[in-house]
């Protein structure tokens, strides 16, 4: 197989992924089974609490883990993922996921991240599970 441009696949994820981008969170940094997103927290992605919302942690880490599994080249599905929040974002100004492959196989690759605060703080804790498909 050729070597994998890192950063031409990074910034065509964060063109094609209109979801991740309606919400200010992009790819920033991958590499063979390492991936990171980031995002700045404005009001818009704040609960009612004022907490960062758990679906934008959630998205955090799943686009990053994505990230991290499709670095070795291949397209792939999440088939399931756990997740633990482990403290509230209050006062978050920005949110840093960083995903490492632990497994990558044939057919399934699994990741694990964390996800961080503008301090460093530990907010939660994710494994996901992705299936390689031809598309």
């Amino acid at each position: 197989m050729s070597e994998l441009n890192f950063q031409e696949i990074m910034e065509v994820r964060n063109q094609t992924n209109a979801f991740a981008r309606s919400i200010g969170l992009g790819l920033t940094f991958l590499e063979e089974g390492h991936a990171v997103t980031e995002m700045d927290i404005t009001e818009n992605q704040l609960n009612p609490i004022g907490s960062v919302h758990g679906g934008c942690l959630y998205t955090a880490a799943d686009v990053a883990a994505g990230g991290a599994a499709i670095s070795f080249g291949d397209v792939v599905t999440t088939v399931d993922s756990s997740f633990r929040y482990l403290r509230p974002g209050l006062n978050t100004t920005r949110i840093k996921a960083d995903a490492v492959a632990v497994k990558h196989g044939k057919r399934l690759t699994v990741v694990q991240v964390n996800v961080f605060n503008q301090d460093g703080t530990l907010l939660c804790i994710g494994t996901f599970s992705f299936m390689s498909v031809e598309v």
